[in-house]
């Protein structure tokens, strides 16, 4: 009888991966630009018409989040080479876009929730499965994410899924029924889940209770209600009166706000004499974004209006992420 080899799957030159949590601390704005439209400057949105972090976001950040803490020849061999530079080559990390898993909402009791949906955890856990081969340490979020949406399957439109602490704090009693109002005109009744709080304690929420799944048909409505919208002007200094062009309005994410990102590492592809393995690449970027090491947590700021406090992000490492 012969016997059979079985190959492991290998995703291209990347032999590690980590997945990386991002919570917002402020609001934030990754914007597109001035549009045409109801809002001047809107924030970036996917395919399906989620807010989303480009890639281009992500890595010019976390590069000049590193400038100082690795040295040149370091921030080339991972990133790639800065423009202008005479040699071409890939850098040793790549990053996915950071998609949407949960957005905080407007809640009657309680004052907010965070909701998901079966659409961006069925997103989650496609990333996690294509990242397991690389890191069999996600099979733990896989597992999780399976169970959760087994429930959403029988869950109705006009239904949430919350745990049993959750809807005590959140709902009210309608017509003698349990129901979540959210953003002030959407009402769903309430049907206790196990598996749930288990979800939002796995991605380290600090207070799981409030974590909510919505049906969806109604997640992109609820998120269109919970993105910030403000107007903002500029004034003449000396008369302090608006300066022609100088009202405007723009859109931010608020804070509490949950995107994830999966980080790929492959060896060097450029020659240097430091950094001889994928452990050591891995290692080091691991090292320095997560400042606190012990809890898997650091900092960073994305896109714009830095100055005014926007784009303040917590680092959250999940899996992947042990040194």
């Amino acid at each position: 009888m012969s016997s059979v080899t079985v190959t492991q799957f290998k995703l291209g030159a990347y032999e590690k991966a980590s997945l990386l949590l991002m919570k917002t601390v402020t609001p934030l704005h990754i914007g597109v630009g001035r549009v045409t439209g109801v809002v001047d400057l809107p924030i970036i949105r996917d395919a399906l018409g989620f807010p989303v972090i480009p890639t281009s976001s992500l890595k010019g950040a976390l590069r000049s989040q590193l400038s100082e803490a690795l040295n040149k020849e370091e921030i080339r061999v991972f990133f790639g080479p800065e423009p202008g530079d005479e040699e071409a080559y890939m850098g040793a990390l790549a990053f996915t876009e950071g998609y949407l898993l949960a957005i905080p909402v407007r809640s009657v009791r309680g004052i907010w929730a965070l909701a998901t949906s079966p659409v961006l955890i069925n997103r989650f856990l496609k990333m996690i499965q294509m990242m397991q081969s690389l890191e069999p340490s996600a099979k733990e979020h896989e597992e999780l994410c399976e169970e959760l949406l087994k429930e959403g399957e029988s869950m109705g439109v006009d239904q949430a899924l919350l745990c049993e602490e959750g809807e005590k704090k959140l709902s009210i009693e309608i017509m003698d029924k349990r129901s979540i109002i959210i953003n002030e005109e959407f009402q769903f009744e309430c049907k206790q889940s196990k598996n749930i709080r288990e979800f939002f304690e796995s991605i380290r929420v600090s207070e799981p209770w409030r974590g909510i799944l919505l049906h969806d048909d109604m997640i992109r409505d609820v998120v269109e209600r919970s993105i910030l919208r403000r107007s903002r002007i500029r004034l003449k200094k000396a008369e302090k009166i608006v300066e022609e062009g100088g009202l405007w309005s723009e859109e931010d994410l608020p804070a509490e706000t949950f995107f994830f990102t999966i980080l790929l590492y492959s060896k060097p592809r450029k020659h240097d004499e430091k950094i001889k393995d994928v452990d050591g690449v891995k290692g080091k970027i691991i090292n320095r974004l997560l400042s606190d090491v012990k809890q898997k947590r650091g900092y960073a700021i994305f896109g714009g209006h830095e100055t005014i406090g926007r784009g303040v992000v917590e680092l959250i490492g999940l899996a992947g992420c042990s040194l």
